[in-house]
């Protein structure tokens, strides 16, 4: 698969460019496997922490304890030279 390809060689570079952070948009229409792709990815490469953020983690929270939820998960993905976040928003 195409974006499969460049996903794998995006993931290469980080090799490369040591310190660098990258964000990859995946847009589509629902049901058109985003998720699915975003997971696949971050599972068969070689992150040392992975966390997924949607919105069923946040159904009860008020807004500051939401702010709190995705601050610590960032805050521990810089403590990680390797991380990846895939955050899932409907």
């Amino acid at each position: 698969m195409k974006i499969l390809n460049t996903l794998e060689s995006s993931s290469e570079m980080k090799d490369n460019l040591p310190n660098q952070k990258r964000a990859i948009l995946l847009y589509g229409k629902p049901g058109s496997g985003k998720t699915s792709l975003a997971l696949n990815f971050a599972k068969h490469s070689k992150f040392s922490y992975i966390e997924f953020i949607t919105a069923d983690n946040l159904i009860g929270m008020v807004d500051n304890k939401k702010v709190q939820y995705i601050s610590r998960i960032f805050d521990n993905a810089y403590k990680t030279a390797n991380s990846c976040i895939v955050i899932d928003c409907m």
